[in-house]
């Protein structure tokens, strides 16, 4: 059995070119073209009456650098967006610039219901657009859920799509929805609800359909606040031996690995009762890991 996790979106079309003992669990060659392939998911979104940012696929309309992104639709993770020099590629699309909220909406869906999981917000470099922290909280308000959930259930429905998964979605000041993407593969949004269920056993049931009925949407449950952020290093520093690295630590580096200044050190996950409680706890681990765990280079 092959999953598929972040990175595919540049080869899914290996899919198609898999030996017959490899059975794929997740979504087809099909799927990922529907969902990653600009000339495609634009224009479905249209058909479905979905709203998005302007978008165009070959040139922006004008030349004001500061209105447009510029996003490869076969990369994630954020680190492929940015302010438009106004070039053209093959991969890129140029999007109109939003300000505004960004969030996701985690689910699980077998191909013609979706089970939503929970709402999340995305905290993102405001310089380059890299995804910092993925929180498993968000205040929306109702009518915002409804147009999300009804848009999700949409693209499940038009496309097929099996598994975990989560949409990408932008609220202005407005309070506009506007969908940005749908990942089509595990992401690191599961991890905000591993707590609340086996996510990799129900990923499995849901793309083999073996609990379709159990799948049509469900009122969203309240969980615990869980956090995802990314330490980035301020400095080179290299990993120190038989290092003591706290539990809330994870992708951990080995020893005397190397990270240069502005790349990932870990990632980290924090549990928390109350919002506010995030923030001291984060800078306990940080200086905890700094401390105990790295030397400077």
């Amino acid at each position: 059995m092959l999953i598929c996790g972040a990175g595919i979106e540049r080869f899914y079309p290996v899919l198609e070119q898999l030996p017959p003992h490899i059975q794929p669990l997740g979504n087809t060659f099909h799927t990922f073209e529907q969902l990653r392939s600009a000339d495609q998911f634009f224009p479905l979104l249209d058909r479905l009456g979905i709203p998005y940012p302007e978008t165009h696929l070959i040139s922006p309309p004008d030349k004001n650098k500061r209105r447009w992104l510029s996003k490869d639709m076969k990369s994630c993770g954020g680190t492929h967006i940015k302010h438009t020099n106004l070039y053209s590629d093959e991969q890129v699309i140029f999007q109109e610039y939003i300000e505004g909220k960004s969030a996701s909406v985690s689910f699980i869906a077998d191909g013609k219901a979706a089970s939503v999981l929970g709402f999340n917000e995305q905290i993102h470099d405001k310089h380059t657009f890299t995804i910092q922290q993925l929180t498993n909280q968000i205040a929306l308000n109702p009518s915002s859920q409804q147009k999300v959930s009804t848009a999700l259930q949409q693209l499940i429905t038009a496309t097929g799509f099996k598994g975990f998964g989560s949409l990408d979605f932008l609220i202005d000041e407005a309070d506009n929805i506007y969908i940005l993407e749908l990942n089509p593969r595990l992401s690191a949004s599961a991890e905000l609800y591993s707590n609340s269920g086996d996510i990799l056993r129900r990923h499995i049931q849901a793309c083999m359909s073996t609990q379709a009925d159990n799948l049509a949407y469900q009122d969203i449950q309240k969980h615990s606040i869980r956090t995802l952020s990314y330490l980035f290093a301020d400095k080179n520093y290299r990993v120190r031996e038989k290092a003591n690295w706290p539990p809330q630590a994870h992708d951990i580096p080995s020893d005397q690995q190397m990270i240069h200044s502005g790349q990932p050190i870990c990632t980290l996950i924090i549990d928390t009762e109350f919002e506010h409680a995030y923030q001291n706890i984060r800078h306990q681990l940080e200086t905890e890991i700094v401390k105990n765990c790295l030397y400077p280079a």
